[in-house]
């Protein structure tokens, strides 16, 4: 059940609802920051786009700080090894959509443009930018993007203002008390 709802939010949140269709601190980011957001944005872009959507996520997704931002305290109590089960689960979910032929061909005959950045107070950087799809279709869409020692990661995703991990986070409190992250992103991926 709740595997349907994700599968869908992840979908709509990286804008690719193609499947139905076939703090406080106020310090802005250095520009340097922001141009930087937008130029690895349009990189991941352009692997999406060339059927690498796979490796894009392995690449560019931080699934440990979006797992923090859906489960909260949650996930305080959640060893390692269920976290990186919990990150091959979700990968696994997303392979699938971007195995699906009618997908990478939506993408590939997509146009990703519009890119603008908005700064936030967190130090995130914010990427909308359109999908625009062969048929004219139109899909705005939003990363938000944090830097770490790895470089410009994914934190949320965001189709016409409504944030994946907030959608999530929503659906993860209306369970009955005592299922816990891993369970939860278990039955996501199908799973027990």
């Amino acid at each position: 059940m709740p595997y349907r709802i994700i599968t869908r939010l992840i979908i709509i949140s990286l804008g690719f609802s193609l499947m139905a269709y076939a703090d406080t601190n106020t310090t802005r980011p250095a520009p340097q920051a922001t141009d930087a957001a937008l130029q690895t944005a349009r990189d991941y872009c352009k692997m999406m786009q060339s059927g690498e959507g796979v490796k894009a996520v392995e690449k560019y997704w931080n699934f440990d700080a979006m797992f923090d931002a859906i489960f909260g305290d949650d996930m305080k109590q959640v060893p390692d090894g269920d976290r990186a089960e919990m990150r091959k689960l979700m990968l696994g979910v997303i392979g699938r959509v971007y195995a699906n032929p009618k997908v990478n061909d939506l993408l590939a005959n997509a146009t990703f443009d519009d890119f603008t950045t908005r700064e936030l107070p967190d130090h995130r950087v914010v990427v909308d930018f359109n999908i625009r799809l062969a048929s004219g279709k139109v899909l705005p869409n939003a990363f938000y993007w944090s830097q770490g020692s790895g470089g410009w990661r994914i934190v949320d995703a965001a189709t016409n203002g409504k944030p994946m991990t907030e959608a999530i986070r929503n659906e993860y409190l209306r369970n009955p008390h005592g299922v816990t992250p891993v369970r939860y992103v278990r039955a996501m991926a199908g799973g027990h």
